[in-house]
């Protein structure tokens, strides 16, 4: 299982009150933290890995495509790793048998990966 820190911002537009309980992920690999943002006026998500601060971005996400949210993050990610020729198709395969399910929480304490992300998304914001 995945578990995704949503921002407030992502909070919000999702729907969803904080968790009662925080769940951990059982590896580190598996924490992410996911923000909203907004490029000219279309909807964007940004997600980082807490241990590794791997990102990516998705442009031009809608809100009936938020129902299949773990199909986007994992569509992105791997996506994003086909571009830093990091897997090939045998990788992909693995990634996607998984079937890997996101735990949506509230905002991470992090504030080292709260920042990192907020530094991506300005040069997106200007390129």
């Amino acid at each position: 299982m995945i578990t995704l820190d949503c921002s407030k911002k992502l909070q919000t537009f999702l729907g969803f009150e904080n968790s009662k309980k925080p769940v951990e992920a059982a590896y580190k690999m598996y924490h992410w933290y996911a923000s909203l943002f907004y490029l000219g006026g279309k909807k964007c998500l940004i997600f980082m890995n807490h241990s590794t601060y791997f990102s990516f971005a998705i442009f031009n996400v809608k809100k009936s495509n938020m129902l299949h949210l773990d199909e986007i993050f994992i569509d992105g990610f791997i996506k994003e790793l086909y571009r830093c020729d990091l897997i090939g198709e045998k990788q992909e395969g693995i990634l996607r048998s998984k079937q890997l399910s996101l735990h949506l929480q509230s905002s991470t304490n992090n504030k080292s990966v709260r920042g990192c992300t907020n530094n991506h998304i300005d040069p997106i914001k200007y390129f």
